[in-house]
Order: C-alpha cells, then structure tokens, then sequence
C-alpha cells in the first residue's frame, strides 16, 4: 500500500471564536468556511448564529444573518451550491428530526425557507449531504423511527 504524507496544522483563530460544541456542520466557500448548528453538551443545543472564518486572515466573525433563520439544531448538514449554502434537517431542542430546507446566500447573509411543493424527504438527523453545480442531495440518516437509507435530490433552478 502506496502511503502519501503531509502534516496537519492547527490554525491560529483571531476574532469572535465559536464556543466548543459537536454535531454541527462545517463547509467552504471561496476563502471562508461557515459554521451552523451543534451542541455544547448532550441535548444542550449552541446558538442558531452562522459562525464565518476567514481563511487568509484566520479571524472569526458573526454573519449579521437576516431573513428566515432557522432554529438551533444537531445534527444538520450542509452542502453548496454557486455561494448558496444549503441548510438541511437536523434535530431541534425537542430532540424531535426535521426535514426543512433552507437557503443561506453568503452574498447577502440572508436565510430562504424553501417549500418542497407538498413532497419531500422524511424527517431525519445526522444524514449525508453533498451537491454537484445544481442540486443537493441527503442520504441515510437518523429517521423518527429507524435508520434511513434513501437518496434525495433537489434541483436548486427549480426554486423561484
């Protein structure tokens, strides 16, 4: 078995540093990663805020978030698609699964609620999200009842 090497590095963090927490989500675009969503302790949910990091300077900031702001949550992901951060499921404060979708535009620091059109995924927590350069995908996850293992895409250009 062929081995490559590297190293990781811990990076400096200046700014408004996210306090601790787990089952939240991370992802980048461009030259900033976005935090959302997690727990500080079991069952005690972090804030709703979008926590911003700025690659080249290493500084943390708080997204002035506006619009339809979901509500804290564990196990959420996220995936990306053209600067547009997709937000989806995850657990609220009631430990009850959740099957919303949300818009985030890192243009505008604006949330978008978006409808499925009356059809959508079942609730679920702790799934897989990925997208490609028009769709988002989730898979599996944590249903209501049991463990999932079905795929569902949603085509971004057919939100208006």
């Amino acid at each position: 078995m062929a081995l490559i090497s590297g190293k990781w590095v811990k990076l400096e963090q200046k700014g408004n540093t996210p306090e601790a927490r787990s089952s939240h989500a991370v992802i980048v675009v461009g030259q900033k990663a976005y935090v959302f969503g997690g727990e500080y302790t079991p069952r005690v949910l972090v804030d709703n805020h979008v926590h911003v990091f700025d690659i080249q300077s290493l500084t943390w900031s708080v997204a002035d978030a506006t619009g339809d702001i979901p509500p804290p949550r564990v196990g959420v992901t996220m995936a990306v698609v053209g600067g547009m951060i997709y937000v989806f499921g995850g657990r609220d404060k009631e430990h009850v699964e959740l099957n919303e979708l949300y818009s985030f535009n890192t243009c505008t620091k604006k949330w978008t609620l978006l409808s499925f059109g009356g059809a959508g995924p079942p609730n679920r927590s702790y799934h897989f999200t990925a997208s490609d350069d028009h769709r988002v995908y989730i898979f599996g996850g944590c249903g209501v009842a049991a463990r999932l293992n079905d795929l569902w895409a949603f085509d971004v250009r057919d939100h208006k």
